[in-house]
Formats: structure tokens, sequence, C-alpha cells
């Protein structure tokens, strides 16, 4: 089986998907580097956010215990 090579597009505005390319899993059983890098790549971008939630989060319970605390006892 011949594998191609991929082109990846570099562009100046990472945070759009404009130039992005989706790389697709060559089988079943390997997906190719490429992809693999393409699909880390994407979970780091999601674990970033879930850690911005967390932050946002842990914010607003410690606005909330601060509030009981000086208003209801």
């Amino acid at each position: 089986m011949k594998h191609e090579p991929v082109v990846e597009l570099k562009h100046a505005n990472e945070g759009s998907n404009a130039g992005k390319v989706d790389v697709l899993p060559l089988t079943g059983r390997n997906p190719g580097d490429a992809f693999l890098r393409q699909e880390i790549e994407d979970n780091r971008k999601a674990e970033r956010v879930l850690v911005l939630r967390g932050l946002i989060a842990v914010a607003l319970v410690a606005a909330l215990v601060v509030v009981r605390q000086v208003f209801f006892l």
C-alpha cells in the first residue's frame, strides 16, 4: 500500500479553521502519523478549554461561598 505525503498548511491566524485541512485515517488499525498528530493537537485545544472552564467554575463557587459567609451568617 502506497502512502501519499500529507502537506500541512500553516497560516497566520491559527485560531481560524479557514485554512485547516482535515487528515483522514489511512485504515482502522493504522490511522497514520499525520492523522494522529492532528487528533492530539485537537485534543490539546479541547483540554485548554476545559481548564479555563474549570477555573471559572472554581471562581464562581468561591464567590458563592463568600456571599454566603458575608450575608447569611
